[in-house]
């Protein structure tokens, strides 16, 4: 399923929550971090999904975690992170969701902390 360079993991870290939000979520929340270019379209170029059965959760993201369509993420120099906790599993923003968002991040970067506070915008 691609070559070893689709699956190079560009940026690595965990997502934290306060103990405010956490006692708002429950158990197995779905959790979303996903890359936008800084800018230009608001199409994530790659999406890691996972469940929270303890926190923090970590992640990696990789080229092979993209839409199938340009740009790569191995082909920005920075992104813009975004970490959602959804209570219903939806990959779309609903009410109700809690949200952190972090400009500025280095494609490589290893140790990124996503830490939530609050709902989302």
């Amino acid at each position: 399923a691609g070559s070893p360079a689709d699956q190079r993991l560009l940026i690595q870290g965990e997502v934290r929550v306060s103990p405010e939000v956490q006692s708002q979520i429950g158990a197995g929340a779905t959790v979303f971090v996903y890359a936008l270019a800084e800018d230009g379209s608001r199409r994530p170029v790659a999406i890691w999904r996972g469940t929270a059965a303890a926190w923090p959760v970590r992640f990696a993201l990789s080229d092979s975690m993209g839409m199938g369509a340009p740009p790569l993420l191995s082909s920005l120099a920075q992104v813009r992170l975004v970490a959602r906790i959804s209570k219903t599993g939806s990959a779309q923003k609903q009410e109700g969701d809690f949200q952190v968002e972090l400009p500025g991040v280095k494609t490589g970067v290893q140790g990124v902390v996503l830490s939530i506070t609050g709902l989302a915008p």
